[in-house]
């Protein structure tokens, strides 16, 4: 439904209302002489604290992605140097210049 809204904005329509702590989603589609409600959603305003521990999830589930994803790659990184170190030294210099060229651009 939500792609269809940006496929066909001429005959789907999205609209989201927000007042104090509600908000409402609404989900229609245009027929030629009426518009016809395909799905609505109502929302509440989470707590402080409901917030600040989604948050904190999303955070550490990242931070433990990014852990082990180091750690696989050392371990790549330590089995490329015994078994093709020159191959190492080279993949080594080709990441060393696209961080510089990645910092020029910026």
């Amino acid at each position: 439904m939500f792609n269809d809204c940006i496929r066909e904005p001429q005959s789907s329509v999205g609209t989201l209302t927000i007042s104090k702590s509600r908000g409402r989603l609404n989900f229609a589609r245009k027929a030629e002489y009426k518009c016809v409600d395909l799905l609505w959603c109502d929302f509440t305003a989470s707590s402080e604290e409901i917030v600040h521990q989604q948050i904190m999830h999303r955070y550490n589930a990242i931070k433990s992605k990014l852990a082990f994803v180091q750690s696989r790659l050392a371990d790549i990184d330590s089995l490329a140097q015994l078994k093709n170190p020159s191959l190492l030294s080279q993949l080594h210099e080709l990441a060393g210049s696209k961080k510089v060229a990645v910092a020029v651009k910026k």
